[in-house]
């Protein structure tokens, strides 16, 4: 349920289900949330990315670590070296 306080951020009336359609007859595909559903894709992609560019995981580099220096440079959607 939302608080007033979420209600003024977000939207909606306090007191109410976020979704009222949550796990019911009217939740299927036609209540999904197009602009949720591309910044969350894109926010999977580049985790993918991130994580496909560095061995440390693997290899014990220290590319997780605090001490490394990042190397790539994202402005926006853009990644530039």
């Amino acid at each position: 349920m939302k608080t007033v306080e979420q209600a003024l951020v977000y939207g909606g009336t306090a007191g109410q289900a976020y979704d009222p359609c949550y796990h019911q007859l009217c939740d299927d595909i036609t209540n999904l949330s197009s602009t949720a559903l591309d910044q969350m894709s894109d926010a999977i992609a580049h985790a993918t990315l991130l994580f496909a560019m560095t061995g440390s995981s693997v290899n014990g580099t220290d590319k997780a670590s605090n001490t490394a220096k990042a190397k790539m440079l994202y402005k926006g959607s853009h990644l530039y070296r």
